[in-house]
């Protein structure tokens, strides 16, 4: 959490260098109590929702699509009441990342929720 917390303040600082100095360190500070807030987030909804729904077709792409979809709208909804010069070029890399980390919890819980009760993934048998 810390680490995207560093990762993404520090990139919305860089992305947005036409700003004032105050603005840049303004904005890049909400955007890292954000990510910070996000990736809590993230992990436990994918988590939550993959362990009820799972199992459907579909929905190792539908729960990081959803989830990615509203984290990403909250996103651009910060960045556009603080004015943030560099809207698309701030916010497009962490909802990259964010869609590709739900996309890799979402394979890991279905992939853990997959095996039989007991079983490692040395035992579980070549396909």
């Amino acid at each position: 959490m810390l680490a995207a917390m560093l990762l993404w303040g520090s990139w919305c600082f860089l992305a947005n260098a036409e700003a004032v100095w105050p603005v840049r360190l303004g904005i890049a500070l909400a955007q890292a109590l954000a990510s910070g807030a996000m990736t809590w987030g993230l992990a436990r909804v994918v988590a939550l929702a993959m362990a009820g729904i799972g199992q459907r077709p579909g929905m190792r792409w539908l729960v990081p699509l959803g989830v990615v979809a509203v984290t990403g709208s909250g996103l651009w909804l910060l960045h556009r009441t603080l004015g943030t010069p560099a809207l698309a070029r701030t916010i497009a890399p962490p909802i990259v990342v964010a869609w590709s980390y739900c996309q890799w919890l979402a394979w890991q819980a279905s992939r853990h929720r997959s095996l039989p009760a007991g079983a490692s993934d040395v035992e579980r048998p070549a396909s």
